[in-house]
């Protein structure tokens, strides 16, 4: 971890090098050497420490976790502790300057001025502006913490995406860069695997990149009450990082801290950065201080960054982008073979191609399996592949207490990691604990609040359970967002036709084979509604119309299932069914909640079959 610096910039323009993490003249690597550097006994520097933020820092090494902490650092934190027992007059005339947040995109030198104007200061070397973030530091650590903890520790923090302040080249169109995105994902996941705070999804705070509206407003669409900001300027060989932690509610700055460091591995200072950001932030909304660590072994910075451009092709979730976020995690992989997050990526890719039929499940699935278990035998504690080995061994092996198991082991290694809840919600759900899987789904809500397919999925909870109104509402918030997201129109066309509302659930059917330009969804709500109506002549003979076209054809056997069970041809239906459980189809694990088999939900043969797949009698 990093501590704070809050040391002055030497020799005033910037230049000044801070010592280096490794070397022996600037790191103490134990309580005995830090006290001998204070002239104190241990117990006092450790009071220190837990009650005035003296700046030591932990690592964690197989169970185990060691101390260190930076000369200059510490004589920093010792003179800023010294100035709080004299009038400050500085430090309240520059808080309104730290504060302000102008909302035009100017050109580099101007943008400093945007979240973080102290910046602009820093560069120039002026020192008060150091000694204020130090100050703010120790007198935060002293006496905020108590009493913020029971307003806004039990809120959610946003993490938004870090700025990169360094000047770019004016052929450079985008000047995002694998130190910048490593860093707000690296915070994120610190944040989340302490489980003190609840930490809002990366997928939901991408979205404020570019944004230029006040900050209370966006806070208030994530349901955010405290947010994390920062920026990363690299100039000369060094990188300064500057953050702040701001109370949304009220607009009003927490806390701020300066990080500065020689380039090296960049890979490993972006997460000593990050954890100590995440260490420093849950003490000042918690008062506790989280067992931190990061990984230090070599990472590739190309491999970081193509898994980083994996994961956001990954989140995009359409079939062109899954298969790009496919290539970009096998490169990682082959740039960097011990890479545990490249492998957990390729895990969910493969997941996802298998749901959506873009790959055969007999191809998907077990790729997806191997390449989980190898982010596991890299990094045991990765909350990313338990998640996607359970769900392999939920849609594909259907061991059902397995998934169960290694979903909780994924929400327990990140209690803030909103895939994992979504995912067993929709487990759950498929069991019919219905209770259980709306809490988690409105819980990976939560986390992740701008997430379409997140609301979706509570919406599919809510409709399964019965509770269509509930279902209606969250889609429709889905809808206000993203007017042509395709399975909330779906969503909206079950919930009518279970509703009793035909019009509707034909009108919300059409409205998807259009925007998918397939026209089965449409035709197969005007059969289902024409059996639901009496009209079980006329159901059949297009029925028999729709299969003998190409489209029809290509319906999957638990598809034709349900529409001969739907024309009331029962011996089509279960022969279909029996297709179904020789291809092995993941969908036979939602036999329990489908609709479309409410009509056959009850007879012994159906009841057998759910049997064979092996999902528990229904309650």
């Amino acid at each position: 971890m990093l501590p704070p610096d809050s040391s002055p910039s030497g020799n005033g323009n910037g230049s000044a090098h801070p010592p280096t993490p490794g070397s022996a003249a600037a790191r103490l690597d134990s309580w005995k050497d830090i006290a001998a550097h204070f002239r104190r006994d241990i117990r006092t520097v450790q009071l220190w420490e837990k009650r005035e933020g003296l700046p030591v820092y932990r690592q964690e090494h197989a169970g185990r976790a060691t101390v260190y902490a930076f000369r200059e650092e510490l004589d920093a934190w010792l003179q800023a502790r010294s100035q709080l027992k004299a009038p400050v007059p500085a430090v309240q005339e520059t808080l309104p300057a730290m504060q302000e947040t102008p909302t035009a995109k100017l050109d580099a030198e101007s943008v400093l001025t945007r979240r973080f104007s102290a910046l602009v200061l820093l560069f120039a070397g002026l020192v008060v502006v150091t000694t204020v973030c130090a100050v703010l530091y120790v007198r935060h650590v002293e006496g905020t913490a108590s009493q913020l903890q029971p307003s806004l520790a039990s809120g959610m923090l946003a993490v938004l995406p870090f700025e990169d302040l360094t000047p770019q080249p004016a052929t450079r169109k985008q000047p995002t860069d694998f130190l910048v995105d490593g860093l707000t994902d690296a915070v994120i996941t610190d944040l989340g695997r302490s489980g003190q705070l609840g930490v809002i999804s990366g997928s939901s705070v991408m979205q404020a990149r570019g944004r230029h509206e006040p900050l209370p407003r966006f806070a208030e669409q994530l349901h955010a009450t405290t947010v994390l900001e920062g920026a990363i300027a690299r100039e000369n060989g060094a990188v300064r990082v500057t953050a702040r932690l701001v109370d949304a509610v009220h607009d009003r700055q927490l806390w701020a801290a300066t990080y500065s460091r020689r380039e090296q591995n960049l890979i490993v200072l972006q997460d000593e950065i990050a954890a100590a950001i995440a260490t420093a932030v849950t003490q000042n909304l918690t008062g506790g201080t989280p067992a931190v660590s990061f990984d230090a072994r070599p990472v590739n910075p190309q491999a970081r960054m193509a898994w980083l451009t994996g994961r956001y092709l990954w989140n995009q979730r359409d079939e062109p982008d899954m298969r790009r976020a496919i290539d970009q995690f096998h490169q990682a992989i082959a740039l960097d073979a011990g890479y545990a997050p490249a492998w957990a990526g390729l895990a969910d890719s493969y997941n996802l191609m298998a749901v959506w039929g873009s790959m055969r499940a007999s191809d998907a699935f077990p790729q997806a399996r191997t390449a989980a278990q190898q982010a596991l035998a890299l990094d045991p504690a990765s909350a990313e592949a338990w998640n996607s080995l359970a769900f392999e061994v939920y849609r594909y092996d259907w061991n059902f207490a397995g998934a169960d198991s290694d979903f909780r082991k994924a929400i327990a290694m990140n209690p803030n990691y909103a895939i994992a809840h979504q995912w067993y919600g929709e487990f759950l759900g498929d069991l019919r604990e219905f209770n259980a899987s709306i809490a988690e789904l409105r819980r990976a809500r939560d986390l992740d609040p701008l997430s379409a397919m997140v609301g979706c999925d509570l919406a599919e909870g809510y409709f399964h359970a019965g509770r269509y109104a509930e279902a209606e509402g969250e889609v429709n918030r889905i809808l206000a967002l993203y007017p042509n997201f395709i399975p909330a129109h779906s969503y909206l066309a079950a919930i009518a036709s279970a509703a009793g509302d035909a019009a509707q659930a034909e009108k919300e059917a059409v409205l998807d084979s259009r925007l998918t330009n397939d026209p089965l969804p449409a035709e197969l709500m005007r059969i289902h509604v024409e059996g639901a109506t009496g009209q079980q002549a006329q159901a059949r003979k297009d029925a028999a119309a729709l299969l003998a076209t190409k489209t029809g054809a290509a319906m999957l056997p638990w598809q034709k299932a349900q529409l001969y069970f739907g024309v009331g041809q029962m011996d089509q239906g279960y022969a279909a069914l029996e297709q179904a459980y020789r291809d092995h189809s993941w969908w036979l694990v939602t036999l329990m909640v489908d609709p479309g088999f409410d009509m056959v939900r009850n007879e012994p043969r159906f009841i057998a079959f759910e049997k064979r797949v092996g999902l528990p009698a229904e309650k």
